[in-house]
């Protein structure tokens, strides 16, 4: 006495791990891509932090020049490569602030870090 359809539950089992394993491929994908974006924002905050902190130095000292902010981008490009990253663009805003744009892997990120209030003659944006 045999069964015709023996052996169909294999096939059927096979067949719902298969769609669990795409399922699952595709959550890990889709995190992964989630924590590249992250890590880029990550390394562009630094860099942008990095470069604004040698912008406020060579501000202090009356040396900062938003034409030529080489200094700062400088050292955003090191602490971009330190963690990672690329730089990809570096500018300086008046007053000491400086944009960077970072690449990691194929994700770029875009920050900004300085004084830009000092413009303005202090935090509140008050000159008085």
């Amino acid at each position: 006495m045999t069964l015709p359809d023996r052996g169909s539950a294999t096939i059927a089992l096979t067949g719902v791990v298969a769609v669990v394993a795409v399922f699952a491929f595709a959550i890990a994908g889709l995190a992964a891509e989630i924590g590249a974006g992250s890590r880029a924002r990550g390394v562009a905050d630094l860099a942008a932090l990095a470069a604004a902190r040698v912008a406020r130095v060579e501000r202090a000292e009356g040396q900062w020049r938003s034409t030529q902010p080489a200094r700062a981008c400088e050292v955003a490009a090191r602490v971009a490569a330190r963690n990672g990253g690329h730089l990809d663009e570096c500018a300086a805003v008046p007053c000491g602030a400086v944009d960077v744009a970072v690449r990691v892997s194929t994700r770029l990120a875009r920050s900004r870090a300085g004084m830009e209030w000092a413009c303005a003659g202090g935090p509140d944006g008050d000159s008085g």
